[in-house]
């Protein structure tokens, strides 16, 4: 008696954390191609744009998908739409279409009535990536985010940064998406 009382206390105790694990619950996000489409929308200042502009290409440099040749990464991604990758020799990524921007407007009433607005960053921001023939945008790993410009739901698994795939012939839409899931 004394055992299976134990075993449901500790299943008690440990279904918070189980529960928090499974947490699929879509964030807010914001997709713009650059930061003059950010601007247009109304919503953010030209600051905040460009910062966060600047923040996804430094790291667009570190995680966009990664092709070992010009010609297979144009495949994927089309004519004049690849650049040589400074940080290894020899691999080629496309350029950059847009962003996922994970800050979002907040507003609210302070307890004399005033009306409070800021901005909460609810994920990192990240790059955004168009294949030849698509007219979305999708991430490093070839998931699907969206194709006009301002607020939208994304998944969970989309706030998180997972790092370059590194792609073979043909591959953006196979093989990166299998190596992020894998973790590299």
């Amino acid at each position: 008696m004394k055992r299976s009382k134990c075993l449901h206390l500790v299943l008690l105790g440990a279904s918070p954390l189980i529960m928090t694990g499974c947490n699929d619950k879509p964030e807010t996000g914001f997709l713009y191609r650059d930061p003059l489409d950010c601007q247009s929308g109304g919503l953010f200042k030209a600051g905040l744009c460009e910062q966060e502009y600047a923040r996804v290409l430094a790291l667009h440099r570190q995680i966009a998908p990664r092709y070992t040749t010009q010609a297979d990464c144009e495949a994927d991604f089309g004519s004049a739409r690849c650049q040589g990758v400074d940080q290894v020799s020899g691999a080629y990524a496309p350029l950059l279409s847009g962003y996922l921007l994970g800050t979002v407007p907040v507003s609210a009433t302070g307890s004399q009535g005033q009306r409070l607005d800021w901005l909460e960053q609810r994920f990192p921001s990240e790059p955004l990536y168009q294949g030849l023939g698509d007219d979305h945008l999708r991430s490093n790993c070839n998931e699907y985010v969206g194709r006009r410009s301002g607020p939208l739901l994304v998944s969970n698994a989309l706030t998180r940064i997972r790092p370059a795939p590194h792609v073979q012939r043909g591959g953006f839409g196979l093989k990166a998406s299998a190596l992020c899931s894998q973790g590299g």
